[in-house]
């Protein structure tokens, strides 16, 4: 039988593989709809995101992420909390259609109140699929959900390419959507049932749920915030600014969001459970986070460095001239994406494990106020300045979050900053060569060409300078892919 350390492995290992898969596919995704679509027609998806992530988090990042915090759930509660959660489904997605014309209207959009009444079919599946899905996290059954996520995102990919090309617009996204969510949503009741996990009854009771309404309140409440600290920018460019910048901002930002995501599901499922299992053990959990953020460090460097660095080539070229005016938010997001990816996940799993969701949620509400102003103030002013304020945002509550970390940890935040120093040595030498490449070769070399050979360059220079200097963090990660 695997041990917890073990499980993790095998658990990183096939996320990992899911998301090679469904990076590749979301980028060949994303490259046809820019293709296919105008500015105006990315803001309606960008409102269908916002209103899919806004139920999405009070269902995943609130009552059901109580599932995996909870030691033992006998079938009281399991049953009692399924059947809340089903009712809540219901209540949401009668929200999000009844409320279509005013979305539409918020956003000055008027084809989106069909579109949104649509999706409220998704609304209603997405309870059901985050409290099965819970149970398989909590067993550590991420062979299953890999494959699941896998073939969502196959679904969803062939279904829009295929409307796209009949002409059918935003409708095409949106009815993949449908498909891709029913396909998922039955496959995770179908494993739990067969898996026993859990064991449903005709039962409910309040009072059997009372620990999942604590939780989930604080966690929902924490996430919350967090979701308006982070969508709150895409409501003020698309109210303030118009549905044509908030279609290039929201490009550009779930471009480079898609990505970041992709990269932290190949590790953050595994996060949590494990920090969970080692909470009782201070030495460990430190240790445990020390190694992982590190790791983090190794794997995304390269990736958003590069993209930073390269976004002036590679955006006229896979997109089209219309999304150039997107190069900035590409370039800023990319460099705010290293600091999320390696604190902001492991130090929201870490509260979460240690019982802490309070501390978040106070830290939240906080930032939360202080962005909102400022994008209310600066907002006006451009794409400019609400990169600016987000940024700002970004980098202030990255710290206080390791501030509150490391207070638990009993141990000095500048002892974790350190852990970075060769790391960041190593980015500015692969900067400085592939700013030099470009600054040289400009003349001579066509944008295709300028852009494959910082790609190789940077590379190149990147893993020769890791394997001389952090052999050992390589090695580590080579045996725990082995394993």
């Amino acid at each position: 039988m695997l041990n917890i350390s073990d499980k993790a492995v095998k658990g990183v290992k096939w996320t990992a593989g899911s998301t090679v898969i469904i990076a590749v596919i979301a980028v060949l995704l994303q490259v046809i709809k820019a293709r296919f679509l105008s500015p105006e027609e990315f803001a309606s998806i960008a409102a269908i995101f916002i209103i899919i992530n806004f139920v999405r988090m009070i269902e995943d990042d609130g009552f059901t992420k109580g599932i995996i915090q909870k030691n033992n759930i006998n079938d009281k509660e399991a049953s009692s909390l399924f059947y809340f959660i089903v009712f809540l489904s219901i209540v949401m997605a009668c929200t999000v259609f009844f409320g279509a014309s005013l979305f539409a209207r918020l956003f000055n959009l008027p084809p989106l109140k069909l579109y949104l009444e649509i999706i409220s079919i998704i609304v209603l599946l997405m309870g059901p699929l985050s409290f099965f899905k819970s149970f398989l996290q909590k067993h550590f059954m991420f062979k299953e959900i890999a494959i699941i996520e896998a073939l969502h995102k196959i679904f969803l990919s062939i279904i829009t390419i295929w409307l796209l090309i009949l002409g059918w617009g935003v409708l095409s996204h949106v009815l993949a959507l449908i498909v891709a969510y029913f396909f998922s949503t039955c496959s995770y009741i179908v494993l739990g049932i067969r898996n026993r996990l859990p064991s449903l009854k005709l039962f409910f009771s309040f009072s059997e749920i009372h620990f999942f309404l604590r939780f989930g309140a604080l966690a929902s409440g924490n996430a919350m915030v967090v979701f308006f600290e982070q969508h709150m920018d895409l409501v003020v460019v698309g109210y303030i600014l118009g549905p044509g910048l908030m279609g290039v901002y929201y490009f550009g930002k779930s471009t480079i969001e898609y990505l970041t995501v992709l990269i932290d599901k190949s590790y953050n499922k595994i996060l949590f459970p494990l920090f969970s299992v080692l909470k009782g053990d201070s030495q460990r959990l430190t240790d445990v986070y020390y190694r992982i953020t590190r790791l983090i460090g190794v794997v995304v460097l390269p990736v958003f460095i590069g993209i930073t660095i390269t976004a002036h080539l590679f955006v006229p070229i896979l997109f089209g001239e219309q999304w150039i005016i997107s190069i900035n938010v590409f370039q800023v997001l990319s460099l705010l994406s290293i600091i999320s990816l390696i604190m902001f996940g492991p130090a929201l799993n870490f509260l979460y494990a240690v019982n802490r969701p309070d501390a978040m949620l106070y830290l939240s509400i906080i930032s939360t106020i202080t962005y909102f102003i400022s994008l209310l103030l600066f907002g006006k002013y451009g794409l400019q300045a609400v990169l600016f304020i987000y940024a700002t945002y970004v980098v202030l509550l990255n710290i206080a979050m390791q501030f509150i970390v490391h207070r638990h940890l009993k141990s000095r935040l500048s002892k974790y900053l350190i852990l970075f120093k060769g790391l960041a040595a190593i980015a500015i030498v692969m900067i400085i060569a592939v700013v030099g490449f470009q600054y040289t070769a400009v003349s001579v070399l066509n944008d295709l060409d300028l852009f494959i050979g910082s790609v190789i360059i940077g590379l190149l220079t990147y893993f020769v300078l890791i394997w001389i200097f952090e052999r050992k963090t390589i090695t580590m990660i080579y045996r725990k892919a082995l394993r």
